[in-house]
């Protein structure tokens, strides 16, 4: 189950949450999820796929746009991954008809 949540966080930033009840992720591993080619679970006979680049490549992304990306998690609870971003008000042409 995943549930993911966007809101704006003050006046000058984003909160996207992404939580879900998968298996989790230990505390020694949380930090290195975010490196390229690294997952929790790096054994031979691991249970899920992946090549390790999603996370990676959402904190690239993240980090380009002038914010931030942690997690929490407690093993066989899931975990929330929470994104700040600031927040950019774009000015709008007047529209015309």
């Amino acid at each position: 189950h995943v549930t993911l949540n966007v809101r704006r966080n003050d006046d000058t930033t984003w909160r996207i949450e992404v939580e879900d009840t998968g298996i989790g992720i230990p505390s020694h591993k949380q930090e290195t999820i975010f490196e390229e080619f690294q997952q929790a679970d790096n054994s031979s006979t691991r249970e899920y796929g992946g090549t390790g680049l999603g996370l990676a490549i959402v904190r690239r992304f993240v980090l380009m746009m002038g914010g931030h990306i942690r997690v929490a998690s407690t093993v066989d609870q899931g975990s929330t991954f929470t994104i700040i971003l600031p927040l950019i008000e774009v000015d709008q042409p007047e529209a015309t008809i």
